[in-house]
């Protein structure tokens, strides 16, 4: 699901730099997914589509295109009903944790 080639390609050999953003971009996806259940547990759409626009542009640089196109649509969305929205966003979350898994793991992998 996730791929470094992007972020190496900015970052070249500098492996404290992506260890670094490994890590941060760890914590704060996490975050972002507990955000976005709580929000949608609270039905405000506002700051779903808030938490989605953050996320969007930096899914890019870990190879999570179709991620990034899903939060695209959420904070795009004009959807009333958030029966569709729950979906996108559950999906977005699934996807999300899973890639927080694989980035564990590559992290791990550098130590």
């Amino acid at each position: 699901m996730v791929s470094l080639k992007e972020i190496e390609r900015v970052l070249g050999d500098d492996k404290e730099a992506l260890k670094s953003i490994l890590e941060v971009y760890i914590l704060q996806t996490s975050d972002q997914v507990q955000k976005l259940k709580a929000c949608l547990a609270a039905k405000d759409l506002n700051e779903i589509k808030n938490i989605a626009h953050k996320m969007k542009s930096t899914m890019i640089y870990f190879g999570m295109t179709d991620q990034s196109v899903k939060a695209g649509e959420i904070e795009s969305s004009n959807e009333i009903d958030l029966s569709e929205i729950s979906k996108k966003v559950l999906e977005l979350t699934n996807n999300c944790d899973q890639a927080v898994i694989e980035l564990k793991e590559i992290l791990g992998k550098m130590v």
